[in-house]
């Protein structure tokens, strides 16, 4: 019972980073939390959310990192938590 989680970093080995990937694509767990280093590279078709922890100062990432979702016409949802520190960062990227 509960949320099934993942997480992915860039020090991981190949093997725990596989599994985890794995574990998500065929929803055995619902969560896949990623830094940005182990993220780069992963391909996730069917994500319904991305949340954003930490706004990148350039526009681009941020709307590469959104575009993970709704992906092939499908919709999806991005949220993002914005400290006060990153709010021009966030106009950035919405207005990007």
């Amino acid at each position: 019972s509960g949320i099934h989680s993942r997480r992915l970093f860039g020090a991981m080995d190949e093997d725990a980073r596989r599994e985890a990937v794995d574990m998500f694509r065929k929803r055995r767990c619902q969560v896949l939390v990623a830094t940005d280093v182990a993220a780069r590279g992963v391909d996730l078709p069917l994500l319904d959310y991305v949340v954003h922890f930490h706004i990148p100062a350039e526009p681009k990432l941020l709307l590469h990192r959104s575009g993970r979702v709704a992906r092939a016409g499908r919709e999806g949802t991005v949220y993002a938590l914005v400290s006060p520190s990153e709010r021009p960062y966030m106009l950035d990227g919405l207005l990007y």
